[in-house]
């Protein structure tokens, strides 16, 4: 899948949130360097998917400390989940970064 498919911001995040879906999501796992064998579990999807709820709620991300609340998973799973790079989840959830502007 071609870089240039995505229209992504200099840090790599979705800036067109139109384009997120499983292309999206595949081309995630590439770039982030989840084991592709694994692909995305049930876990993933399920934090994915609340932050991605949560943004469009909201207009901004869940802060890292409070992904716990919502996801109801220790913040060490989420750590592993995520292969230690735990704020690629916002990349995965097409949010346009992970930085909380105000």
């Amino acid at each position: 899948m071609p870089d240039n498919k995505f229209v992504v911001n200099e840090e790599g995040y979705l800036k067109d949130e139109n384009q997120w879906g499983d292309e999206w999501l595949s081309y995630c796992v590439e770039q982030e360097g989840l084991d592709s064998d694994i692909g995305l579990t049930y876990k993933h999807l399920k934090v994915i998917n609340i932050v991605r709820f949560y943004y469009k709620k909201h207009g901004v991300v869940p802060m890292v400390v409070s992904l716990k609340k919502h996801t109801g998973m220790p913040l060490k799973e989420l750590y592993e989940l995520f292969e230690d790079s735990i704020y690629s989840i916002y990349k995965f959830a097409g949010a346009p970064s992970y930085m909380i502007r105000l």
